[in-house]
């Protein structure tokens, strides 16, 4: 099976059991008002990386204005450091409006940090990063 990258629209079951096998809750209840919140804004735009029918990465950008946020990405422990995250959040941002910028807020010393420096995004100030599409 191949790595595809989807619009999340809607909130399966199947799909809510397998993206709350990431990191970004600490129980069921939490996760599913987390997701239902972002899938019900306008503004917010939620991926999933699926492989084998099973989704493994997920992310979260959001419009503000003329800019966009990158405020979540987030893959299966499992399928890490394989660029499931850099394929799932390239295919993302070729959504998006030629010539957007999108920005992200995370610690210097964090993991996703770390991811956007890899995938060479300007630190404009600590803490802060920000890619242009062409």
């Amino acid at each position: 099976m191949r790595l595809t990258i989807s619009p999340l629209t809607q909130l399966t079951p199947e799909v809510f059991s397998d993206l709350n096998k990431l990191s970004f809750a600490t129980d069921e209840a939490t996760s599913l008002t987390w997701l239902e919140q972002a899938l019900a804004q306008d503004s917010a735009q939620l991926w999933i990386a699926t492989f084998n029918d099973k989704c493994i990465g997920l992310v979260l950008l959001e419009q503000d204005g003329q800019e966009y946020w990158l405020n979540y990405i987030e893959v299966r422990e499992a399928t890490r450091q394989r660029g499931v995250g850099t394929f799932l959040l390239q295919q993302a941002l070729l959504q998006l409006p030629k010539g957007s910028v999108v920005k992200a807020e995370c610690p210097e010393t964090s993991s996703i940090a770390k991811f956007l420096k890899h995938m060479v995004w300007t630190q404009y100030n600590p803490g802060s990063w920000s890619f242009q599409l062409d």
